[in-house]
């Protein structure tokens, strides 16, 4: 039997919600987050105007909306406008690599706009915001630079998500090397990758993967760095907890729980409530072993994949993380 995910009771975190920055916000904050829409502070940031202004229009009293340019400091840059608003970035699209693939014209070059730019660094605590829980970034190619303008909020920091190229989409951007190393040096294991292939022009297979080219990738400290942060307190630790259970790492959410019981970090009350709470989550169903199961299961992947949709991209995973 699967268990619907509870919302999270509003005493647990009722004077200091879970804060999460949202980077090329167009679109709005995930879904993952919908069971915590009370106990979340959403910090949005868009670049288009437009895309701000319908942010404003549907944003709860508990998020802000800024629009800005991010980097990694105050500057001035050139932001390039693409026929594909999401497309859009502060590096130039790499023409002769994009040719190679479908639709390659949303990445043309519509106008360019110098822009002042700014880092989260300066921009957060302007808006009253002393400490993070969670970032997201999507920012086509300046991901690297706006983390690089974040580190003020580093210590505090449970996870990213992170989009990552292997390719050169755009010009002498950083690519997952260089980004990786980076998150990694601050203390940050990658979870899980999230990867998306495209296949060249005149592909007429409709289900092979292509040539591997990005990936939203989850990086999350772990819970024994968790325990030993500076000030950690019970509601961090709750905090923590949730997160994981957003991703749906159980074994992670467990782990940090009995390590906080250990170390008196969690009162006796608090940590059976929590308990309780990855229960619920974790309820689910899956088949006993049985001669076979591989081979039907093999079946039904491949039967799957008759059903993908004839178009250049794809991504090897339906979700980032379980």
């Amino acid at each position: 039997m699967f268990m619907s995910k509870p919302a999270i009771p509003k005493n647990l975190l009722k004077d200091n919600p879970i804060t999460i920055l949202d980077l090329g916000a167009a679109g709005g904050i995930h879904k993952r987050w919908n069971s915590y829409k009370t106990v979340i502070r959403s910090i949005l940031f868009e670049a288009n105007k437009e895309e701000c202004m319908k942010l404003i229009s549907n944003k709860q009293e508990s998020t802000i909306v800024i629009n800005s340019v991010l980097a990694d400091k105050c500057k001035m840059v050139n932001f390039n406008i693409c026929e594909k608003q999401q497309v859009s970035s502060t590096y130039v699209p790499n023409v002769s690599l994009l040719k190679m693939y479908e639709e390659s014209e949303r990445f043309k070059i519509n106008k360019t706009i110098r822009m002042e730019a700014n880092s989260i660094n300066n921009l957060l605590p302007d808006n009253g915001i002393k400490e993070v829980d969670f970032i997201k970034i999507d920012t086509q190619g300046s991901e690297l630079d706006i983390l690089k303008g974040a580190t003020n909020y580093f210590e505090n920091l449970i996870g990213l998500e992170v989009e990552i190229e292997f390719v050169e989409l755009y010009l002498d951007q950083p690519l997952f090397p260089e980004v990786h190393s980076f998150i990694e040096s601050k203390g940050f294991s990658l979870i899980d990758l999230r990867k998306y292939y495209w296949k060249r022009k005149n592909n007429r297979s409709s289900y092979n993967k292509g040539n591997l080219i990005f990936a939203d990738a989850l990086y999350l400290k772990s819970p024994e760095s968790l325990i030993k942060m500076i000030g950690v307190n019970q509601e961090k630790i709750i905090k923590s907890i949730y997160i994981y259970l957003a991703y749906g790492y159980f074994d992670l959410a467990r782990s940090l729980l009995l390590l906080s019981t250990k170390n008196n970090l969690l009162s006796d009350k608090l940590s059976h409530q929590m308990e309780k709470i990855i229960d619920t989550y974790e309820g689910g169903f899956l088949l006993p072993n049985f001669k076979g199961k591989e081979r039907i299961k093999d079946f039904f992947y491949f039967f799957g994949n008759k059903f993908s949709s004839k178009v250049f991209y794809s991504g090897s995973d339906s979700k980032l993380g379980n």
